[in-house]
């Protein structure tokens, strides 16, 4: 095999992974290892982040980058100051932050913003789960919080939803037990 075709298939094996990722870019991840992403509930990074990042208990935004074409999200709290494992499974202690985000276009960031009041109050500590699907499997992120005052929310550049306070911005417009597609910006 000539050398230059060699690279090419090998730059296409590289292409190809680094689309199967995802970065939880507010509040900060945990960490991010592309090996380790697949392993639920955290990506493999199970120790709690010290000191916890403030995050508004309504009105907080969820960040994260992709440069998947399509992919599902869903984002999950659990309460409690070292949640574990089993913890992530446990209808009692994880709550659903937010209706699934669908991304129908590549982009470099994606956002939801979040209302957590209906099941926690300011001062609680808790995860953030981000459970990614681009197609090629669950991926997994967390972020931990504490809950400060809810923050009053700067005008989407999408359309605001009704139900449980979300807005996604780019474009999409997101309903409480339902995910209305759009194209994003």
């Amino acid at each position: 095999m000539a050398p230059i075709t060699r690279f090419c298939l090998l730059l296409a094996a590289f292409a190809g992974v680094a689309q199967a990722h995802f970065t939880l870019d507010s509040p900060q991840t945990r960490g991010m290892d592309e090996d380790k992403e697949p392993t639920a509930p955290c990506g493999g990074f199970d120790t709690i982040s010290n000191p916890r990042q403030n995050f508004p208990i309504s009105g907080g935004v969820i960040k994260l980058t992709s440069e998947h074409t399509t992919a599902s999200t869903k984002f999950f709290f659990v309460s409690g100051a070292a949640p574990a494992a089993a913890d992530f499974t446990n209808s009692s202690l994880s709550h659903s932050a937010a209706a699934d985000l669908a991304i129908t276009k590549a982009g470099p960031t994606q956002s939801a913003t979040v209302n957590l009041s209906s099941f926690a109050k300011v001062g609680d500590v808790g995860t953030i789960q981000l459970i990614f699907n681009g197609g090629d499997g669950n991926l997994f992120q967390c972020s931990d919080v504490m809950l400060t005052a809810a923050v009053t929310p700067a005008p989407a550049t999408g359309t605001s939803a009704a139900g449980r306070g979300m807005v996604a911005s780019a474009g999409a417009a997101i309903v409480a037990g339902a995910v209305a597609v759009v194209a994003l910006l």
